[in-house]
């Protein structure tokens, strides 16, 4: 389905601390557009209970409650996991916001710089940011003969910038 026939947000619609109530239908799908014309997927969200979800961090689903659109801050326990999304403004605690769900990000944490176009995982250190691998890294094996425990590709690294750096979500996520 061609991009056009979703609705398009722009920053106007991005609340900074999240909206105190639900400004749209709580996971819904929309595009939102970058202030340099970039489009990405993005998806409206409630984030959890007591931390704040800042703009540029990973959100996994909530798994604490039961509502299917619930976000809440990926922490190390979420390494190489999969993810809901990277917020594209701070959502406080209850509130509802957006989330990229696909295509380009221009701020995501990263923890370390790196080469462009390297793979991104959910990071297993740093809570809410995003760890790179090298491109051909994909597994960690466990044990002689057993299965590998898979990492999780979810992003890929548009430049070498650490800290905030603009990706490119891979894969259509969303809670």
């Amino acid at each position: 389905m061609p991009h056009s026939f979703f609705p398009v947000i722009s920053g106007a619609a991005l609340v900074a601390g999240g909206d105190t109530d639900a400004k749209a239908e709580p996971g819904c799908l929309q595009m939102y557009r970058f202030s340099d014309g970039q489009l990405c997927f993005a998806q409206y969200v409630q984030n959890g209970n007591r931390i704040q979800l800042s703009a540029g961090l990973v959100a996994v689903p909530n798994d604490a409650t039961m509502k299917q659109y619930s976000v809440q801050l990926a922490s190390v326990d979420h390494g190489g996991g999969p993810m809901a999304g990277i917020a594209l403004a701070t959502i406080a605690s209850q509130k509802f916001g957006w989330i990229a769900v696909r295509g380009y990000v221009g701020s995501a944490y990263v923890e370390q710089s790196g080469t462009a176009f390297n793979h991104l995982f959910v990071s297993g250190s740093t809570a809410g940011y995003l760890s790179e691998a090298p491109s051909m890294y994909f597994y960690d094996a466990t044990t002689a003969g057993s299965n590998t425990s898979g990492r999780l590709c979810v992003a890929q690294n548009k430049d070498t910038t650490t800290g905030l750096a603009s990706i490119q979500i891979v894969g259509c996520w969303g809670v």
